[in-house]
C-alpha cells in the first residue's frame, strides 16, 4: 500500500484513516459500521494511533467496536475521556487511559 488518507462517510459524524506501508493512524470513529467496514477493507490488522479530537459521541462513540475487534490491535488512543464511558455504559471493553477509563 503507499501513503493514502482515506475519509470515511459516516453520515453524521467524522473518520479519516491514514495509512502506508507499515504504519496506519485513524482520526476520529463515528458510531458507525463504515468505520469496521472501512477497516475490514483496508486490510488492516493495526492501527498505530487513533485520535479522537472531542468528546461528542459522533467523534468518539465507534472507538468502543474498534476496540472489540479482536483481529484488530490498536497500539495507543489519544484524546478520549470520561464522556465517552457515559456514551456507551454497557460495552463489554474497559480501557485505561492514564487516568481516565474508557468504557467500551
Amino acid at each position: 500500500m503507499s501513503a493514502a488518507m482515506h475519509v470515511i462517510d459516516v453520515a453524521h459524524g467524522n473518520c479519516a484513516v491514514a495509512a502506508d506501508d507499515g504504519w496506519a493512524l485513524m482520526v476520529d470513529a463515528a458510531p458507525s459500521a463504515a468505520v469496521i467496514e472501512a477497516v475490514a477493507h483496508l486490510e488492516l490488522d493495526r492501527l498505530d494511533a487513533v485520535v479522537i479530537s472531542h468528546r461528542d459521541y459522533d467523534h468518539a462513540g465507534g472507538l468502543v467496536p474498534l476496540l472489540a475487534r479482536k483481529q484488530l490491535e490498536i497500539g495507543a488512543v489519544q484524546g478520549v475521556d470520561q464522556q465517552v464511558e457515559e456514551a456507551v455504559p454497557d460495552a463489554d471493553v474497559v480501557v485505561i487511559l492514564g487516568q481516565d477509563r474508557v468504557g467500551a
